[in-house]
């Protein structure tokens, strides 16, 4: 009984401070009176209803010191004491919403800002309802009972009907709270889930599938798809490798967003690009997927994945694997238990497992058990050239396809005709390769060009005559410049691709027949001099150091970049502590427009790249002329991109201490700030000498050691790097340099006397462990050097 009464009283005393928020939205909110008013009603009813709960408890105690008659029974002491502790998760879920300010700036005004939306307030008051409900039913059917055991036990013949009435609609409200209780757990289980499949796939290659579906012009490539060594790898009903390679520069050659249609829907013929990348190895695994999985059987799965220099992630043997493995299993399956007792193993604590990715031999095991269990397994992976290391990931396959399965596993690999994969290849005992040639994608062109001049609103409003000129010009220049471009005919595949699209992307610009004629008159006869062009008709000077800077970021950009986030990193000024407001576009689109044939945008992931992998050859080689201005180069591009990082990360934004609101609402608010905390160390990793580059030295030093100026930027950035570590107040800076390998900096903070053994991350590991972990060796040495525990155990373990 005590127990209930102090829940009932720790509810009442949170539901009393809910009031006291509310009051105060009250006296400076117009737009949601009646929304608060709505909710005040709920609360103070609850209160009361509490209160008389409360005093009752306090009875029912009375009744049992005099050992009075028996307590009721209606008043399962279970049921409430269960329905408190929902109520009472409730009632900080709506206070931690209506508390919630997530900057200096929204602090500020935060009474002047109703943080609920409409949809969130019903819910609050259907959820506060139906608690009050089964509070005030149940004290009813109590005190009936205590009357009629005390006084009117005839009045319960007379009424029966009412109590079980009464009775039942308590049991209905149980039932709903019930099935909300079972709700909740569900989505708990699902956010584990989720956590899982982040750490054994932390790239999602359903995004590369579905950018690729929408950049596809359907009719030619069939022979692919009815190849002799196609059909004979897909009927195979032995363990069997398909490889699909080409000569470098036309096989790998990406779409315009930095991808390929590899893996686009299979619309029952072959594809080509819509940006004018011709048919390569990608197009070709993609319909070559989507028609396998077309006609896949009954017990069969499919997995896939994508290798891109664009996203460091996907480069990592460990990352592929895992993400085969995710797609070939269930929630259902066994081997998921098997997953995530994997995951439990490497550490209980939340979120630390993250740290330690799963071990290969571990990854394939599962997968080798999960094709046991099905009629047939295919594997798809894209560009195993771009990996880290090509032959770990092929001869991880080849493990897997030794062994004595059931059913067939399928393999389907494409990459360059590099002689050291062909080599590890040779082994495989039944090998099917194609490789990419110049007939094979002859006719591509010509579909390309027809597909824009009928869908461009335009083009297609263009007489036939132009039209049909507009088509022959191109293609026939495309062919004439062929030994003016590059001798080997790979290299000439993609960049004539590429001419006639950014030859089409101009023309389309143009509002007359005789501007488009005077246009094909004197087209450019190479795609440099084609860039070089595009580039000079960038006019205004802003938008000249605007475009630099947006190509800049994008051509070493180590993750995808959101639009939003670049629009950041345009109002960051090295040096100050805010934001250039003055500096921010009023339309983010502005940045497209300005670029033009240079980006690509992704609207459904709001993702934006450079064009074609040309672009960024082009603007990092010698330039000439006015066009020198966009020259990039390898080290001063990775320098900038570090210091703005560095920058944006030291801002007063991220100064308090205890930076309000989740982390998943911080990286809402600042769209730049996920890639600001995840990869400004590996931007500094692509330098040398950093310790001599004084700009950039006492950045990161001022960063690093913020705390010690009574700023918390590194403690901010901790909380991004870590969310929810009970060691984000006592990481040290240390800590994280070791953890990224940052030598001159591990170096320099032990000169001046840093804790070898000071613990942070998720589980409480020291630098020595993190760097060892990371394999860091430079970094491992220097710690022994001075005098760091080799064998201290996290404290997590």
């Amino acid at each position: 009984m005590a127990d209930l009464s102090s829940l009932i009283l720790t509810v009442l005393g949170l539901s009393s401070k809910i009031a006291t928020t509310l009051y105060n939205y009250v006296t400076s909110v117009r737009e949601a009176q009646n929304d608060i008013q709505r909710l005040s009603n709920e609360i103070f009813g609850l209160m009361g209803v509490l209160e008389h709960l409360k005093l009752q408890q306090g009875y029912y105690a009375e009744v049992k010191v005099l050992d009075l008659e028996e307590m009721p029974n209606n008043l399962d002491q279970n049921t409430m004491t269960k329905v408190l502790h929902d109520h009472l998760a409730l009632l900080q879920e709506l206070y931690d919403h209506l508390t919630r300010h997530r900057s200096h700036l929204q602090a500020k005004i935060q009474r002047l800002v109703w943080p609920l939306k409409d949809k969130d307030t019903e819910k609050y008051l259907q959820r506060l309802e139906r608690t009050k409900s089964y509070f005030i039913l149940s004290l009813v059917t109590d005190q009936q009972c205590v009357r009629v055991k005390h006084s009117l036990r005839i009045w319960l013949i007379l009424n029966s009907d009412l109590t079980r009435d009464i009775t039942k609609q308590i049991s209905n409200l149980e039932a709903r709270m019930d099935e909300e209780a079972q709700i909740r757990r569900e989505n708990e289980s699902y956010a584990e889930y989720q956590e899982l499949i982040k750490w054994l796939s932390p790239v999602n290659p359903r995004r590369f599938r579905e950018d690729a579906a929408r950049t596809r012009v359907s009719g030619s490539g069939q022979w692919f798809l009815k190849s002799k060594s196609f059909r004979a790898w897909l009927e195979s009903s032995s363990n069997t490798l398909f490889w699909l390679n080409g000569i470098s520069m036309w096989l790998l050659c990406p779409m315009l967003n930095g991808t390929s249609v590899l893996i686009a829907p299979f619309s029952g013929c072959w594809e080509v690009n819509t940006d004018g990348t011709p048919l390569d190895a990608k197009n070709l695994r993609t319909t070559a997927l989507d028609y396998c999985t077309s006609m896949q059987k009954n017990g069969e799965r499919t997995g896939y994945f994508y290798c891109s220099f664009s996203e460091n992630e996907s480069l990592d043997t460990r990352n592929i694997l895992g993400s085969i493995l995710v797609q070939l299993s269930t929630p259902d399956d066994k081997t998921f238990e098997q997953m995530s007792m994997l995951y439990e193993k490497k550490n209980s604590e939340p979120g630390r497992a993250r740290l330690f990715k799963p071990q290969k031999k571990d990854i394939l095991d599962l997968i080798f058990q999960l094709a046991q269990k099905q009629s047939g397994t295919q594997i798809f992976i894209d560009a195993v050239n771009e990996c880290e290391d090509p032959l770990d990931i092929i001869e991880s396959l080849k493990i897997l396809m030794s062994e004595n399965s059931k059913a067939p596993i399928r393999v389907f690999l494409t990459s360059i005709n590099e002689r050291e994969i062909e080599m590890s290849l040779e082994s495989v005992p039944s090998l099917h390769t194609e490789t990419l040639r110049h007939r094979h994608i002859e006719g591509d062109m010509g579909l390309l060009i027809d597909a824009k001049l009928h869908s461009h609103p335009r083009l297609k409003r263009q007489s036939k005559e132009l039209q049909h000129e507009i088509a022959w010009t191109l293609i026939h220049r495309a062919q004439g410049i062929l030994f003016l471009l590059c001798p080997l005919i790979s290299a000439y595949n993609v960049k004539r691709f590429r001419w006639v699209t950014c030859q089409l992307d101009f023309l389309c610009k143009l509002r007359t027949a005789g501007a488009i004629k005077e246009a094909l008159s004197s087209l450019p006869p190479t795609l440099d001099e084609t860039y070089r062009r595009l580039l000079l008709r960038i006019e205004t000077k802003e938008d000249r150091h605007l475009s630099r800077e947006i190509m800049e970021i994008l051509a070493f950009a180590m993750y995808p970049i959101t639009l939003t986030a670049l629009c950041e990193v345009l109002m960051i000024e090295l040096g100050s502590k805010s934001l250039n407001a003055d500096r921010q576009l009023l339309n983010p689109k502005d940045i497209l427009n300005i670029c033009g044939s240079f980006l690509n945008y992704e609207p459904t992931t709001d993702t934006v790249s450079l064009a074609h992998q040309s672009v960024r050859t082009f603007l990092t080689s010698s330039l000439q002329g006015e066009a020198t201005f966009f020259q990039l180069s390898h080290d001063d591009s990775h320098r900038s991109i570090a210091l703005k990082c560095l920058t944006y990360l030291s801002l007063d934004e991220f100064e308090s201490e205890r930076m309000y609101g989740s982390v998943d609402d911080r990286l809402d608010d600042f769209p730049f700030l996920h890639y600001a905390a995840h990869f400004w160390p590996l931007h500094v990793l692509r330098l040398n000498r950093v310790e001599q580059d004084q700009e950039l030295w006492e950045t990161m030093k001022s960063f690093l050691l913020s705390t010690e100026a009574g700023r918390n930027n590194f403690r901010a950035w901790v909380q991004v790097l870590a969310p929810g570590s009970n060691f984000i107040q006592d990481t040290p800076p240390l800590y994280y340099a070791a953890s990224f390998g940052l030598t001159d900096i591990v170096r320099y903070l032990l000169d001046m006397g840093s804790d070898t053994e000071a613990r942070g991350g998720h589980g409480g590991a020291t630098p020595i462990n993190i760097a060892s972990l990371r394999g860091n060796a430079e970094v491992v040495q220097l710690l022994l050097d001075h005098g760091a525990d080799p064998y201290a155990v996290d404290i997590g373990m």
